[in-house]
């Protein structure tokens, strides 16, 4: 797991494991995971992407046990369903 703490960070990792990693993010008192794929997630868009705390993981498991350990809800995307 890492913690992705620059865009520049962010984007490479995002291009190097996709398909097949997930983000999880800090949404208020909630975490949300996306997969690598999911347009929410995405560099680029003009905002800090990395603002939110965002770990990283080719293990989804790892950040659903880090949400639970870390007072915070997991949510799934709407959109990728991860």
């Amino acid at each position: 797991m890492e913690r992705l703490s620059d865009e520049r960070q962010y984007a490479s990792w995002i291009i190097r494991h996709d398909p097949g990693g997930f983000i999880l993010n800090r949404s208020g008192s909630n975490w949300i995971i996306h997969k690598t794929s999911c347009e929410h997630i995405q560099p680029g868009h003009g905002d800090d992407i990395t603002k939110n705390p965002k770990l990283a993981s080719t293990a989804r498991h790892e950040l659903a046990r880090y949400a639970k350990d870390n007072d915070g809800q997991l949510l799934q995307c709407r959109t990728c369903g991860s």
